[in-house]
C-alpha cells in the first residue's frame, strides 16, 4: 500500500492465485483506474478525477466487450464481440 502525505491510500495492489486487483486513487483518496484479471477474462476501469466512469473494457477468452463513455459519464460507443466471430457496434450522441 502507498500513501501520500495525507495518509490517504492512492495505490492498493492484491493478487490471488487466479487473479488480481490494481487499484489506483488520487489525491484525494478517489479512484481513478482499476484493474481486475480473472482466470477466464477480465477487465479495465478507467474513472476521471471525480471518481466517474470514462473508460470500460471487459475482455474474455472466448468474447470481450468495450465500453466508451464521453467525460460526463454517458454512454457513446459500445463494441461486442464473441468468440464465433459475431459482432455488435452501437454509436451513441452525447444526449
Amino acid at each position: 500500500e502507498t500513501y501520500d502525505n495525507e495518509e490517504k491510500m492512492v495505490a492498493d495492489m492484491k493478487a490471488g492465485v487466479r487473479g488480481g486487483v490494481v487499484s489506483i486513487y488520487n489525491d484525494r483518496g478517489k479512484t481513478v483506474s482499476r484493474l481486475f484479471a480473472v482466470e477466464f477474462g477480465g477487465s479495465i476501469d478507467l474513472a476521471n478525477n471525480q471518481g466517474e466512469n470514462v473508460v470500460d473494457i471487459y475482455s474474455g477468452e472466448f468474447g470481450g466487450v468495450s465500453l466508451l463513455a464521453n467525460t460526463e459519464g454517458l454512454e457513446v460507443v459500445q463494441l461486442r464481440a464473441d468468440g464465433a466471430g459475431h459482432g455488435e457496434v452501437s454509436l451513441w450522441d452525447r444526449n
